[in-house]
């Protein structure tokens, strides 16, 4: 890339103790920049927080699996990313299996509410958000953009109501240059099921 920029989706272990038995955790996207002079060194200077600067404000992650997903580019530059709902994957989750991870300095108890954050255009979980990668935030032509909080949940998202979109991918040849537009182009969702089935959602302007 010209501008020699990278990103990082990753889930965060938020007390670095080293110890992960502990299944709460969040989101983060990050980005840096590579080295003028070698283009395998990072610049860790240049590191700019774009999603999940705390636990307060990244996806929670509360079982053991339903995490962040996927970075994709639209066609017009704007930076896809896929979360999932963070929910238990191994029982039905419609909340209160997890009370530690609610609270002060951690997720808001409101989105104590398992697989139904997928549903809550307020939280983070179940999503494919599109931004600006040079801001981490959304784009007025997103559908839900709140005019006057562009780093707003519901300003930055794209689609909602997704268990795991673990993998997406935008269709090459697709959407419009434009950001005002608010085309990036055909996006296919893979949405993961539970043991028998899987789900592929298009999602297109």
């Amino acid at each position: 890339s010209l501008n020699r920029f990278v990103y990082f989706l990753y889930t965060v272990d938020p007390d670095s103790n080293n110890v992960d038995t502990d299944p709460y955790s969040f989101g983060r996207l990050t980005r840096y920049r590579i080295s003028t002079t070698d283009s395998n060194i990072v610049d860790t200077t240049s590191r700019a927080i774009l999603m999940g600067v705390n636990w307060t404000q990244g996806p929670l992650t509360a079982g053991s699996s339903h995490t962040v997903g996927s970075l994709r580019w639209g066609e017009d530059g704007s930076l896809l990313v896929s979360i999932g709902e963070g929910a238990e994957s191994g029982q039905l989750d419609a909340g209160g299996l997890y009370p530690n991870a609610f609270g002060a300095g951690k997720t808001d108890p409101s989105e104590d509410m398992g697989s139904f954050r997928a549903q809550n255009r307020s939280s983070l979980g179940g999503k494919v958000l599109r931004i600006n990668p040079q801001t981490g935030r959304g784009y007025s032509s997103n559908p839900w953009y709140q005019a006057g909080s562009p780093g707003s949940v519901r300003s930055r998202l794209w689609n909602y109501g997704m268990r795991n979109p673990f993998r997406i991918c935008v269709r090459p040849g697709s959407g419009d240059p434009n950001p005002s537009v608010g085309d990036p182009g055909s996006l296919f969702v893979g949405d993961v099921g539970w043991s028998t089935w899987e789900e592929v959602n298009l999602s297109s302007d």
